[in-house]
């Protein structure tokens, strides 16, 4: 489990909320590790396959994967004391389209959802 003290982000006592982050395999950056960033702040890697915990403060935050200039779409969680939330992350489009959504799409470049959305 990774423990996150992001930047401005205090955490005291049992006042914690997990974050579980999944990379599912897929056709394209299989050998590159996404970069997890955490209200503008890098916290993990995350390699093919991984699954990462982190624990963070309760309350927002914005969270995104990132991979050089490109990266996934924001998303704003509000994390509740001694919530667990799951989040799940893939490479976006198909192999073929890697130049394209790299030059043209980079906010869309990474997949990030959270399970059954």
């Amino acid at each position: 489990m990774y423990d996150c003290m992001v930047q401005g982000t205090h955490v005291v006592g049992d006042q914690t909320a997990t974050l579980i982050l999944n990379r599912h395999p897929g056709k394209r950056d299989g050998w590159r590790a996404y970069r997890v960033m955490v209200d503008g702040n890098k916290v993990a890697v995350l390699n093919e396959g991984e699954t990462r915990e982190l624990t963070l403060s309760p309350g927002d935050h914005e969270v995104w994967i990132k991979l050089d200039w490109t990266r996934s779409p924001k998303i704003t969680l509000n994390l509740a004391e001694a919530s667990r939330t799951h989040l799940q992350c893939r490479a976006g489009g198909s192999p073929w389209m890697e130049p394209i959504d790299a030059s043209f799409r980079p906010t869309r470049y990474i997949e990030l959802t959270e399970p059954g959305a």
